[in-house]
């Protein structure tokens, strides 16, 4: 795994540490993660190797995995450490400190996402202890970093009845905490457990919830079990849908999907933004009758929309002795509830006969509720197949526009691959 490589700012010169190794200067490094957003371990090595309090900005840069972190400890210089101001850098010679030289330290510390900004750290934590507290379980020791990036900034901090667990959210996803908390009350237990939120924030603080995800279990009969209760929630939430929509989360039914695809043919606007190729985007414009036509052969099967997580694959969820927990609502939407499958289905590692049994309890269940044969349930599921992927690239080209163009190397070519995979899906 990668070295992570602590680029320490003090907050009040915007001077950075630097180490003395032999006769170069260098930054701090300590063990990384096998993923950039993975932070575990990193702040309480920090803490504990040069007595400093800090605070994980951003990654600035993953091929020398480095990341920005703003000091916490006021007048506290480690040892065999010195703080170094732009000036100073400039003129050392080594390769750490060239590289801060080359970039000013105001670019390396961006205005997004909110918790990469100087000082938000500290209101943030002052927010948790102060809901803690007031919920009679106090933390009993210091904040963890657990995720950091683009997308959230997940922290945890231990309590006498176990972990808190904090998420932040940029603006694209800041109705999330509101969802949540509408499930909780709705279905305590199979969502987070939900202390506190601040919805203007994108803030959420919840309970430790346990059990063991669902991509550590290798018989489908368990695949099959939380299908069938995540078709039970969705059900629930027919009734609830339009007003959800209003307060919660985003409509994007088929008429919005028909929509949204003609939108990514935009190849000028979408390309001059870097969001996707003009090549891809013509190739995608010629598909874009062929997708309409099917969002209208679904939505003759008139299926209610309600529900969909968006992101449903076995990573979000967990099994533990109370039952199944979805979470992770962060790309919930209002839409044809069958397109939750497509990420689900991706992490099924089993045979085609096991996934069709898997799909068949999601299917029947919808059968049964609404009154239909399972044939006309199972017809619409083929005719949504192609249509989820749309869906899934909408929301994942939704989410590149959302970081900042430095930043957008953290998601890697998901949105690009999940383009040629719907592209090719409509070709067949």
């Amino acid at each position: 795994m990668p070295d992570a490589h602590i680029l320490i700012v003090n907050p009040r010169d915007l001077k950075v540490l630097l180490l003395k190794q032999q006769v170069h200067w260098t930054l701090p490094v300590f063990p990384g993660n096998e993923r950039h957003s993975e932070v575990n371990g990193i702040t309480q090595a920090i803490r504990k190797q040069l007595g400093l309090r800090v605070h994980l900005l951003h990654c600035i840069q993953d091929h020398l995995r480095v990341y920005a972190a703003e000091n916490l400890s006021a007048n506290i210089t480690p040892l065999n450490g010195r703080w170094f101001s732009k000036e100073e850098l400039g003129s050392l010679d080594s390769e750490h400190s060239k590289l801060l030289a080359k970039h000013s330290i105001g670019k390396l510390l961006p205005i997004t996402p909110p918790w990469a900004r100087i000082g938000w750290f500290e209101k943030a934590e002052k927010w948790i202890l102060e809901k803690l507290e007031k919920k009679g379980t106090p933390a009993t020791g210091p904040i963890e970093h657990v995720k950091v990036w683009g997308l959230s900034c997940i922290l945890r901090v231990p309590t006498d009845q176990g972990w808190a667990w904090f998420k932040a959210v940029p603006p694209v996803f800041s109705r999330e905490p509101g969802l949540v908390r509408h499930l909780n009350k709705r279905y305590p237990g199979s969502v987070p457990r939900v202390i506190s939120t601040n919805s203007g924030k994108g803030w959420l603080l919840t309970r430790d919830f346990g059990g063991r995800a669902l991509c550590d279990f290798t018989d489908p009969a368990y695949w099959a079990t939380v299908l069938k209760s995540y078709a039970q929630l969705q059900q629930e939430e027919v009734p609830y849908a339009k007003q959800l929509a209003i307060d919660l989360v985003i409509r994007g039914g088929l008429d919005r999907l028909e929509s949204w695809a003609s939108l990514l043919t935009e190849s000028s606007n979408m390309a001059t933004q870097g969001l996707i190729p003009e090549t891809a985007a013509k190739e995608w414009g010629r598909i874009v009758p062929a997708i309409k036509q099917k969002c209208r052969q679904l939505a003759a099967y008139k299926i209610p929309e309600t529900l969909e997580h968006g992101d449903l694959y076995c990573g979000n969820i967990n099994i533990n002795d109370d039952g199944v927990v979805f979470f992770d609502w962060t790309d919930g939407s209002i839409s044809h509830p069958f397109f939750s499958l497509d990420p689900f289905l991706n992490e099924c590692e089993f045979s085609e006969t096991d996934k069709e049994h898997i799909v068949s309890s999601y299917l029947k269940s919808w059968a049964t509720y609404l009154g239909r044969d399972i044939e006309d349930i199972t017809a619409a599921w083929e005719l949504a197949k192609p249509l989820a992927l749309v869906h899934q690239t909408v929301i994942y080209f939704r989410i590149k526009r959302s970081l900042q163009p430095e930043g957008r190397w953290q998601i890697g070519n998901s949105p690009e691959n999940l383009l040629r995979k719907t592209i090719d899906a409509f070709k067949d």
